[in-house]
C-alpha cells in the first residue's frame, strides 16, 4: 500500500475529502436520531423493543418498556471523532455470542425517514475513550506539522540565498503538499486503531452475509482499497447504505479536489526544470516526466465532462459507439503514462543525488541562530 501512496497520492486525498463529507453525514444522521428519539419516546409501545448501545459491554443492557429511561445513551452527540470512528469499524455489537461490525443500517430507522426506532440507538462513547485509542494525539500532529513547515521555509530561504535545492528535496515538497490536504480532511480521525469498541448485545440484528476475502476488480476500482491505507482497524464498515442517501454533488467535490491536487502534485516539480543536471537526458527525463503528470489529470477531467456531455444531450449511437474506442485507448495510454512518468521522478530524485552542486551542502545561514526541531 505504501508504493500505491507513492505513485497515486491523489486517490489518498480523494478518499481523506470522501470519509470527510461521510463522516459530517453521519454525525447529521446522529444529531437527527437524537431528536427522533426524545421524540419518540412517549410513542414506544408496550410491545415494542429496541436495544441500547452503551459505551462498553459490562453496562450493555436490553429495555423493551414504554418509557426508557432520560439517560439513554443515544443522546451523547456525536463529533467527527466518533463518525470517523464509525466509517473505520470501531463499533461491534455481539449477535448471537458472535461480534460483528455495527452497521449504519443498524442505527437508522428503516425504512430512512421513517417515525420508527431503529433496531439499535446510536452508542454512547465519549471522544476522549476514542481518542485514547489512536496512535497519534495533538501534539504528534503538531509536532509534524511544524517540522513539515520548517523543512518548507528552509526550502524557501535556500532559494531566496541562491543555494543549490535537490530534486529529491522538491519531490519531498511536492509529497509535503499532498500531506497538507490528508491532514486537513483526516485531523480528527483517530490513526492506527486496531482494537474496536464492543457497544452491546442484540439478538434482534441479523447476522450480517459474509466478507469477501478477495476484493474484486470492481472494489478496487471504486477505491475500496486505500480505505487501508489509513486507520487501520479490525473490520471496516461499508457505507454503501450511506452513499445513497449523500448527495451525488460531495463525490464530485472529492474527484475536483483530488484532480487539483494531482495538478498542483505535479506543478511542483516543475520547479526543477532550470536545475544542474548531471547529462542532458536527466534533464529531459525529468522536464517530460513533469510534463505527463501534469497534464494527465486535466486530461482525465475533459474525459470525464465528455462523458457527462454525451449522457446529457441526445447524440445518435453511432456517434456514441464511435467515442467509446477513442475514449478508452486515451485513457489507458495517459494511465500507463502517469504511472511511468511517477516511477522515473521517484528514481531520478535519488539517482541524481550521485552528483550534487557544492551550494547544496551548505546550510542556510541563519539556521545557527534559530532554534529548531
Amino acid at each position: 500500500m505504501t508504493l500505491w501512496a507513492l505513485l497515486v497520492p491523489e486517490l489518498m486525498v480523494m478518499w481523506a475529502v470522501t470519509q470527510w463529507f461521510d463522516a459530517r453525514e453521519i454525525s447529521e444522521l446522529q444529531r437527527r436520531g437524537n431528536e427522533q428519539d426524545i421524540e419518540s419516546r412517549d410513542s414506544v409501545g408496550e410491545g415494542d423493543s429496541y436495544v441500547l448501545v452503551s459505551g462498553s459491554a459490562e453496562s450493555t443492557r436490553e429495555a423493551s418498556t414504554s418509557k426508557p429511561s432520560a439517560s439513554a445513551p443515544g443522546k451523547l452527540s456525536w463529533t467527527t471523532v466518533h463518525s470517523f470512528f464509525f466509517t473505520m469499524g470501531g463499533f461491534i455489537v455481539n449477535i448471537s455470542g458472535v461480534e460483528h461490525t455495527l452497521r449504519l443500517e443498524d442505527v437508522v430507522p428503516q425504512p430512512p425517514g421513517s417515525k420508527e426506532l431503529p433496531r439499535v440507538l446510536w452508542p454512547a462513547v465519549e471522544g476522549g475513550d476514542i481518542s485514547d485509542k489512536s496512535k497519534i494525539d495533538g501534539i504528534a500532529k503538531t509536532l509534524v506539522t511544524v517540522q513539515t513547515t520548517w523543512f518548507i521555509i528552509q526550502l524557501l530561504i535556500r532559494a531566496i540565498e541562491g543555494l543549490a535545492v535537490t530534486e529529491l528535496e522538491v519531490m519531498t515538497l511536492a509529497y509535503a503538499l499532498m500531506c497538507a490536504f490528508l491532514y486537513g480532511f483526516w485531523w480528527n480521525k483517530p490513526y492506527d486503531v486496531h482494537k474496536p469498541i464492543l457497544t452491546g448485545t442484540s439478538d434482534q440484528l441479523e447476522v450480517p452475509g459474509a466478507r469477501r476475502r478477495f476484493m474484486s476488480l470492481t472494489s478496487l476500482l471504486d477505491g475500496d482499497w486505500i480505505m487501508y491505507l489509513h486507520g487501520a482497524i479490525v473490520e471496516d464498515t461499508r457505507l454503501d447504505y450511506l452513499s445513497e442517501m449523500a448527495p451525488e454533488r460531495n463525490g464530485r467535490i472529492a474527484i475536483v479536489i483530488s484532480l487539483i491536487s494531482a495538478t498542483l502534485f505535479g506543478s511542483i516539480h516543475c520547479i526543477a526544470w532550470n536545475f544542474q543536471f548531471p547529462t542532458p537526458a536527466e534533464r529531459i527525463i525529468w522536464i517530460s516526466s513533469s510534463l505527463v503528470i501534469v497534464a494527465v489529470p486535466p486530461l482525465w477531467v475533459c474525459e470525464a465532462v465528455t462523458v457527462i456531455a454525451c449522457k446529457a444531450t441526445e447524440i445518435r449511437p453511432s456517434i456514441r459507439n464511435a467515442l467509446v474506442v477513442p475514449r478508452y485507448v486515451i485513457l489507458a495510454v495517459s494511465v500507463y503514462a502517469y504511472f511511468i512518468a511517477r516511477v522515473l521522478l521517484i528514481v531520478q530524485a535519488f539517482v541524481l543525488l550521485r552528483e550534487l552542486p557544492p551550494s547544496a551542502e551548505q546550510p542556510v545561514r541563519w539556521t545557527y541562530f534559530f532554534p529548531h526541531i
